[in-house]
């Protein structure tokens, strides 16, 4: 599965649970582990890192809507 389908996946799972501290960022622990997170890596690398950083910031700031 691609690291795009993935966080849509992550996404959809997480609008169907209750907003927490710190809502998100376990996800985001493992996608990172999970997919090498390398924001000084190969272009691949920073792509995939800009990815899971977009989806860190989506997480930081959904209030539910």
């Amino acid at each position: 599965m691609s690291l795009r389908k993935e966080i849509e996946q992550e996404k959809r799972l997480l609008k169907a649970t209750d907003i927490v501290e710190n809502f998100g960022q376990d996800r985001v622990r493992f996608l990172k582990e999970k997919h090498g997170y390398n924001p000084y890596g190969t272009e691949q690398e920073r792509r995939d890192a800009s990815a899971i950083d977009s989806f860190d910031r989506w997480c930081m700031n959904y209030d539910g809507r």
